[in-house]
Formats: structure tokens, C-alpha cells, sequence
């Protein structure tokens, strides 16, 4: 081998070792530590203050959201509400199955819409939803609806590729709104009966909040197809909501490089000084969450995470998340995982009155890869609602507790070491 030979070889091994290293780690990325100036809590105005600084979002007084427990509770309101629609019908979703039967029942309700007069405007994301074909495309716009995928692969936007659209995003005449974990397929119909329904939240809202969740599909709508929605059926004039909460709504989206959605999260560790309950599918922290999870626990802050067991579909990512059990635990950290099916609800609760709900899941993919929609709510009416909701749930989990842990087998450890290795993708 020659001088040359051994250059180029070199040149290759290093190449790759950084791209690797650049792809699926965080060297590099952000800060090194976060901290606060002065400590807050919820009820000092500073924390809302500061929350719209790092948000770039208002807050605003409005009425609360209605929970809707799993598919039984939120399929047949959202019919309903299709049904009623006069001008506008606007959703943008992860998965839709067009061959599964609830896919099959909300897109014949979409069509005998579209066929009344009612705009009807789908935006699907082309990894989720990549079982819709083009004849079912054909049909649905040959009924009068504007479909369009979300990044489908594609020259131009090869580097983009991984960077979904993971917004949950339900807009009926711009007044109605829905938002929560639940996406368009037959896992999320009934009630978490068995392993094949899984369990999950959805929220419906009216009024600004409706409008919020109006404001995020069209962010989307408008990157992927360049139609701007303008007039009464997409922004009517909503009545003076009532102040029963302060909420704002965020938007977060890999083109931002702000982290807003890892920001909102960490200074909303920071504000409690009670309780903190954590309830997500797909859970794997950066190094911020993790010190502001310890950090509270240690603080004397109950500290909950309730998180899926071995029912979870995604096993890389249950085995990445499982990773830091061991530092989380041993600060005193509260894990629990569901028992009965797949958890894939996403919820957090602080102090029993400030609540984030909508698409995010507590991990990499969805703060820095995923165009997600959520809508934070300083309410303590509501935020007893969550924790009851919350509780509910707790009573069908199995405590992880530290001494059993460390005892699990060796061919768990070794795919948790793995595992987490890829943790920045998944």
C-alpha cells in the first residue's frame, strides 16, 4: 500500500467516523448546562414571562380542553364534529390507514363532506402514512379534497428526509380543535382493552385554543403545498374566551434550531415544588431532562414517569429510554410502566396546575427532528382533572424499583448499551 492508498482509507475512516458521530450523537449540540438567574414557580409572574421569551408565544386566557379517553371516547366526537362542519375541515396527522376500517369510516366522512361544499384539506406525513396509494389519493380528490404527504423522498430533500411531521392537528370550521396522541389507526379504536387497542388521550378545544391548533396546521399546510388559507372558514371571529386558564400554544419544528419544545420542559422542571408526572410513549431524555428530573427529586419534588413496558412497538427506543433508569432511580426518581398495551399517551403535569398536552414525546426525535404541536395550560381546575386521569392509569403499572433493577440480565444491559448509542435518531 502506498502513501496515497493509506490517505484515502484514512480519509474514508475518518469521514465516516464523523458523519456518525454528527448524525447520531448530540457533540456539540446546544449548551452544556442550563440554569436560572432566580428561581421561579407557577404562580410568579416571572415563570410566564419567561416561558414567552424562550417560546416566542403569548400567553392568553381561555376555557379548558374536554379529555378524551382512548379511541371510544374520541372517534365518534370527532364524527360528530365532521358531520356538523359547514366550511372547513382541516387535519394533518402522523399515520392514517386507509385500509384499516376506522381509516376507511373517517375517509368516507371526509368525502360525503367535501361532496356537501365543506373545504376539506389533508395534510399526511409520507413516512407514517406511507399505505395511502396513489388510487387512494385519486379518490379522496376526485371527491373534492386537497391531500398532500408531507416530505415524501424525493430529490432535494434527501437531507431532510428523517424530520417528520408529527403534529396532531384537528380544525373543524376553524372553531373546533383537536390535539393529543391518537392518529388514524385501528390501534387507537377502543378503549385499552387489550394489546391490540392501546392507550391513549386526545383534547378537544374551542374557541383561541381551536384557533391555535388552526395556526399550527397551517404552518405545515402552507411549507408543503405553498397555499396560504385566508377568511372566515379558517380564522372566524371566535367570543371573548373565558379566563378559567392562561395557555399558550407552540409550534415546534426542526427549521426553528431553537429547541423550543426541550426549553418549555426543562423550565417547567424548574418551576415545581411539588410534583412533577410524567405520562409518554417514546422516552428517551437528553442530558437536560435528566438533570432536571435528578435535580427536582433530589430537591424533595415528587418526581413520577409513567412509561411504557414491554408492549411498547418502538424496541429500540424502550431500550435506549430503559438506559437511564439507573441515574434516574438512584436520585429518587418515581418509574412506573403501563401494563395492559402500549401507553402512548403524552402528558405533563407540575405542581397539580400547569399542564402540557399535544403530539411530543419526551425524547430527541420529537424536540430537534419533529414538527410537533402542543398547548401548555396554567389551570388548577384542569390539572386536578390530569391528575385523577394520571392516578388512574398509575393504579395498571408495575413500580421499577432500583434493587430489582440492577439485578436484570445481562442481555438487557447490552441492548440498552446499544441502543442508546443510536439515541439522537430515535
Amino acid at each position: 500500500m502506498d502513501v496515497l492508498e493509506f490517505f484515502f482509507i484514512a480519509l474514508g475512516v475518518f469521514g465516516s467516523g464523523f458523519g456518525l458521530l454528527s448524525i447520531f450523537t448530540s457533540l456539540g449540540r446546544g449548551p452544556a448546562k442550563f440554569s436560572l438567574t432566580e428561581p421561579v414557580t407557577f404562580s410568579d409572574e416571572n415563570f410566564l414571562t419567561a416561558l414567552e421569551g424562550l417560546s416566542r408565544a403569548t400567553f392568553e386566557h381561555g376555557g379548558l380542553p374536554t379529555t378524551l379517553n382512548n379511541g371510544d371516547e374520541f372517534f365518534p366526537r370527532l364524527l360528530a364534529d365532521i358531520a356538523a362542519a359547514k366550511r372547513t375541515i382541516h387535519i394533518a396527522v402522523f399515520i392514517l390507514r386507509p385500509e384499516e376500517p376506522i381509516g376507511q369510516e373517517i375517509l368516507t366522512a371526509l368525502m360525503r363532506k367535501s361532496r356537501e361544499g365543506v373545504q376539506v384539506r389533508l395534510l399526511l406525513d409520507s413516512s407514517g402514512s406511507n399505505s395511502v396509494t396513489k388510487k387512494t389519493r385519486r379518490e379522496l380528490e376526485q371527491a373534492g379534497i386537497k391531500v398532500f404527504m408531507f416530505r415524501p423522498f424525493k430529490f432535494g430533500i434527501i437531507t431532510q428526509y428523517d424530520k417528520r411531521n408529527h403534529c396532531r392537528a384537528f380544525i373543524i370550521d376553524g372553531k373546533v380543535g383537536y390535539t393529543g396522541g391518537i392518529a388514524i389507526g385501528q390501534e387507537w379504536t377502543g378503549h385499552a382493552q387489550d394489546v391490540d387497542h392501546w392507550r391513549d388521550v386526545m383534547f378537544r378545544v374551542t374557541g383561541k385554543q381551536a384557533r391555535a391548533i388552526q395556526r399550527a396546521f397551517n404552518t405545515s399546510w402552507t411549507n408543503t403545498c405553498g397555499e396560504v388559507l385566508i377568511g372566515d372558514g379558517v380564522y372566524p371571529v371566535t367570543p371573548q374566551d373565558s379566563t378559567e386558564s392562561k395557555w399558550l400554544s407552540l409550534i415546534s419544528s426542526p427549521a426553528f434550531e431553537t429547541n423550543i419544545l426541550r426549553n418549555v420542559y426543562w423550565l417547567s422542571c424548574m418551576a415545581a415544588r411539588k410534583g412533577i408526572y410524567l405520562r409518554n410513549s417514546y422516552f428517551v431524555p437528553d442530558k437536560h431532562m435528566r438533570q432536571a428530573f435528578t435535580q427536582k427529586a433530589r430537591e424533595g419534588v415528587e418526581v413520577v414517569l409513567m412509561l411504557p413496558n414491554t408492549n411498547d412497538d418502538e424496541k429500540m427506543t424502550y431500550y435506549a429510554g430503559r438506559f437511564y433508569y439507573d441515574q434516574l432511580l438512584s436520585a429518587g426518581v418515581k418509574i412506573y410502566e403501563f401494563q395492559p398495551t402500549m401507553l402512548h399517551a403524552k402528558s405533563f403535569l407540575a405542581d397539580d396546575r400547569w399542564s402540557i398536552i399535544g403530539s411530543a414525546n419526551m425524547d430527541v426525535r420529537s424536540q430537534e427532528l419533529n414538527d410537533e404541536n402542543i398547548l401548555c395550560i396554567l389551570s388548577e381546575t384542569f390539572g386536578r382533572e390530569q391528575h385523577k386521569c394520571f392516578d388512574a392509569d398509575l393504579a395498571k403499572c408495575k413500580e421499577i424499583t432500583l434493587d430489582v433493577w440492577r439485578k436484570r440480565p445481562l442481555h438487557s444491559r447490552f441492548l440498552e448499551w446499544v441502543c442508546v448509542l443510536m439515541g439522537h435518531q430515535l
